[in-house]
């Protein structure tokens, strides 16, 4: 488990700049965790996990980029760094929970969910801690 006087690192990615901020401003309230990048498309993500440990990565399903697809992200981040993923989507569907899920996400909330299902998913990927790729 991480140890609990270094905090939860956590990066967000939203095509949206209002939903991005958003996100910002309540989980900066999170106790225990600190934003440590905030990104519109996915390559500040990846460019951001290359040099700094980040422990959850809050991805928006539908980020308006065909590349590369949100499930093959999702399969990436999750095969190559040690980040827990949370997918925060106002897509709904089975089918789009379980195939982000079968690539490595480990939780999905919908953004119809209220703000403490989101802050639960991050609680419980602080709870789970940190990956370890050898």
């Amino acid at each position: 488990m991480q140890n609990m006087m270094q905090a939860t690192t956590i990066a967000l990615v939203d095509d949206h700049p209002l939903a991005l901020h958003g996100l910002k401003l309540v989980l900066a309230k999170v106790a225990g965790t600190r934003i440590v990048g905030a990104f519109e498309h996915p390559r500040g993500l990846l460019a951001l996990l290359r040099t700094t440990p980040i422990d959850v990565v809050i991805l928006d399903y539908a980020l308006g980029v065909t590349e590369p697809p949100t499930v093959e992200l999702i399969r990436k981040i999750h095969l190559e760094y040690p980040a827990r993923i949370v997918v925060y989507s106002a897509m709904q569907g089975t089918f789009i929970q379980r195939a982000c899920l079968d690539q490595g996400a480990f939780r999905f909330v919908q953004k119809r969910q209220s703000l403490e299902d989101l802050v639960g998913a991050v609680r419980a990927c602080m709870e789970a801690g940190r990956r370890f790729i050898g």
